[in-house]
């Protein structure tokens, strides 16, 4: 094939009408030679006339009509490479779009149990100071009990001591045994306020330590709540480092696919 009909050959586009069906029909089929003038003409109409020899025999027909009918199933094969392409990358597209929601959306829920996490030390840290101002203050009361109840103790310590001395010294004061009867009566009355005051001590005692049991119970599952935010804290964090992770790859892998993409040089 000469350099002129080499060039003809190559203003071929998909543009042409006949384009896709014309070429089979024109170049299948004949058992006599066609001038390649006629088939220029046929798939290259314009006004001019391109000069073409008119003694071009059967083997220049049947290369060009090869040569066409290659470029033909070429050009069908680019274009569905394309399609291929702007599926594959709508697909990447989507994909990626699901992962980034996936991502703000852990991020956010991330952020929600950060806050709820600091809200809960916030409360747990003042619930300790409050249950431990208490404990404190509770300690001073248990001590201040027992301080009067040691004081009490010795008063009727003493109360008894001077009853013995003047129950041994009876027959000798028979003259102040009735001072004595008026004493006891008000001392045996001040030893029944003293039992009830201890008694009322100790019920109060008893119910400081109740607190303190229940305070500490309190402290305990606030600490096994914690574990428990913690642990899924860090179950998320794996599950988002595992997102970006996915969405690293798939943007590596979306990233080749657009330097294949018609603009480059790999499809063509």
């Amino acid at each position: 094939m000469s350099t002129r009909d080499n060039n003809l050959l190559s203003e071929f586009t998909s543009d042409n009408p006949l384009y896709g069906t014309d070429v089979p029909r024109v170049c299948v089929g004949q058992d006599t030679p066609t001038p390649l003038s006629e088939l220029i003409s046929v798939l290259f109409p314009s006004p001019h006339s391109h000069p073409v020899s008119e003694n071009v025999g059967m083997q220049t027909q049947k290369q060009f009509c090869l040569i066409m009918n290659k470029a033909l199933i070429l050009e069908q094969e680019k274009h569905a490479l394309r399609r291929k392409l702007d599926s594959v990358v709508g697909d990447y597209d989507s994909r990626i779009l699901e992962l980034q929601s996936d991502i703000e959306e852990l991020r956010k829920e991330l952020e929600e149990q950060n806050n709820l996490q600091r809200t809960t030390e916030k409360e747990k840290a003042q619930l300790l100071q409050e249950l431990t101002e208490q404990n404190h203050r509770l300690t001073a009361q248990l001590k201040q009990t027992a301080r009067t109840e040691e004081q009490l103790q010795a008063q009727l310590q003493t109360l008894r001591e001077q009853f013995n001395v003047r129950r041994s010294n009876l027959h000798d004061h028979v003259s102040q045994l009735e001072g004595l009867r008026e004493e006891i009566n008000v001392l045996e009355g001040r030893k029944a306020d003293l039992g009830q005051r201890i008694h009322a001590l100790t019920d109060e005692r008893e119910n400081l330590n109740l607190s303190l049991e229940e305070s500490g119970d309190r402290i305990i599952l606030l600490q096994r709540q914690n574990r428990e935010q913690e642990q899924k804290i860090r179950s998320q964090q794996q599950d988002l480092e595992d997102l970006r992770q996915t969405n690293s790859q798939l943007q590596a892998k979306l990233d080749i696919i657009l330097r294949r993409s018609p603009n480059g040089n790999s499809l063509y």
